[in-house]
């Protein structure tokens, strides 16, 4: 019974730190997305510094993929996917805020 209760939670542990270090596709696609987002409501123009930020971040999430450190991508993914949501936010409110241009 004790070594089917180890066997089991080694099996556990096992799963855990392979889910954990994975390669972070999801979140790569969800960054990618939100700076697309970003962008096409215009925040590399309005909102140009945190619309940056998030491309840095980006930058450096496909660089840490590259060099297998899946932690480290998961995080600068995750946080580029919020400095674009950030950027669009902003973005969107300086548009909302900015009077349309008078026609001659």
């Amino acid at each position: 019974m004790k070594l089917r209760n180890f066997l089991m939670f080694l099996c556990a542990t096992t799963a855990l730190v392979t889910a954990c270090a994975t390669a972070p596709v999801q979140e790569m696609s969800n960054a990618r997305q939100a700076l697309d987002a970003a962008k096409s409501v215009g925040a590399d123009q309005h909102a140009p510094s945190s619309y940056q930020q998030a491309e840095t971040l980006l930058k450096k999430a496909e660089q840490d993929l590259a060099d297998h450190d899946y932690t480290g991508a998961r995080e600068n993914a995750d946080a580029a996917r919020d400095a674009a949501i950030k950027a669009r936010t902003e973005s969107q409110q300086k548009a909302a805020t900015t009077p349309a241009p008078v026609a001659p």
